[in-house]
């Protein structure tokens, strides 16, 4: 079907082949395309939208309910879907994309603007957007995310492809990566019971025998998970920082005592040196 200028439909409209429209396309209830669908300007449709091929839109594109395009989504403009959007292989928006529900792309999706996903928001491939992505559930990248400037999950951030099976406990974190970060700084905040407890006055700090005793015995350092247990779990940055500076604190206690004991050695000697000379 090619019209040259405007299409509109008030019922439902189905295009076995392809469909082509000069200027605007508005359908008041459902569109279906067999193949391919192009508009140069405008796309309303007041219901759902499915294409069986590509979907380009030469302006603006607004689905009432949800819209499904088996190939791939080319909106120039702004893209506006107050249901769910499925797009199984390439999303290309040239303005901002707002999705009402989940937005599911099965190969890339570049926003030139914002991306706005209102429930979960799934990327098989890579995610680009040029300006601020904001989704309110769960997004899921399976490659590359990249965001130029404010990103906002409310739920929960996956980036990688795998099933996270070899990392413990996933479900009480919001953040997943499966391989690798790199960044300037890290700050873990609202952290407590920081270690100045250890040069109270009352503070009780183990006898060094009694050290060697457990060290002998458990083969880590009291207070620290072994190494079997780190393997399993990993370990919390915050917590851990904190374990290792009441060592470093516990540390300094022992250095300061044994110093302690060296002075008065010396003096001792020094004493027995004095006594020795008198002797003479």
């Amino acid at each position: 079907a090619t019209v040259t200028n405007d299409l509109t439909v008030n019922h439902n409209a189905a295009v076995a082949n392809d469909l082509s429209v000069g200027n605007n396309a508005a359908v008041a209830k459902n569109l279906s395309v067999g193949q391919n669908a192009t508009v140069t300007n405008d796309l309303t449709v007041n219901h759902n939208a499915a294409v069986a091929n590509d979907l380009s839109v030469g302006n603006n594109a607004a689905v009432a309910k949800n819209l499904s395009v088996g190939q791939n989504a080319t909106v120039t403009n702004d893209l506006t879907v107050n249901h769910n959007a499925a797009v199984a292989n390439d999303l290309a928006v040239g303005n901002n994309a707002v999705v009402a529900k989940n937005l599911s792309v099965g190969q890339n999706a570049t926003v030139t603007n914002d991306l706005i996903v209102n429930h979960n928001a799934t990327v098989t491939n890579d995610l680009f957007v040029n300006h601020n992505a904001t989704v309110t559930n769960d997004l899921k990248v399976n490659n590359n995310a990249s965001v130029v400037k404010n990103l906002t999950v409310s739920g929960r951030l996956a980036i990688g492809g795998g099933s996270f099976s070899h990392l413990s406990n996933t479900s009480n974190y919001d953040l997943l990566v499966e391989k690798n970060i790199v960044c300037a700084e890290v700050r873990v905040s609202a952290l407590t019971n920081w270690p100045d407890y250890v040069f109270d006055p009352n503070y009780s700090l183990r006898p060094l025998s009694e050290l060697e005793h457990y060290i002998r015995d458990k083969r880590h350092l009291p207070g620290l998970p072994p190494a079997a247990e780190v393997e399993k779990q990993g370990v919390d940055l915050g917590d851990m920082n904190r374990k290792l500076l009441e060592k470093v604190e516990e540390l300094t206690l022992y250095i300061l005592e044994q110093n302690k004991r060296v002075e008065a050695l010396e003096a001792q000697v020094k004493q027995l040196q004095g006594a020795g000379k008198g002797d003479r």
